[in-house]
């Protein structure tokens, strides 16, 4: 929750801004999330659809997915037989566009929720 809320303040762009966001930082935890999805929202519609899409790879996956794992799963498209290097996201770009609800383990570079248990 505490990363959820600093990824929430650092968006801010002055002071102000910030002292307003800590104000209004969500108490309970089911609001946090609602944040979250709604700072995704916000985003581009290019940023919303790859954070929707390394949720969805994320919360479905059989097993804990590596960073590249990932991005080879985002990067196909219907009727391609190859990936290229041009067709895979940037790192960064995906677990950023997903507002902090998802992060990457240090040591084994999988991606996971932010709750293990969701």
């Amino acid at each position: 929750m505490a990363k959820m809320h600093m990824d929430s303040i650092s968006e801010r762009l002055t002071r102000k801004a910030v002292r307003r966001a800590l104000e209004e930082l969500p108490r309970e935890l089911d609001a946090t999330y609602d944040d979250a999805i709604h700072r995704i929202e916000l985003q581009s519609r290019e940023h919303v659809v790859i954070a929707k899409k390394v949720l969805c790879w994320v919360a479905f996956a059989l097993r804990p997915l590596s960073i590249t794992e990932l991005k080879h799963a985002l990067a196909i498209e219907p009727g391609m037989c190859d990936i290229e290097d041009d067709d895979l996201p940037d790192d960064e770009m995906m677990i950023s566009a997903c507002a902090g609800l998802v992060a990457v383990e240090s040591d084994t570079k999988t991606v996971r929720l932010v709750r293990k248990s969701s």
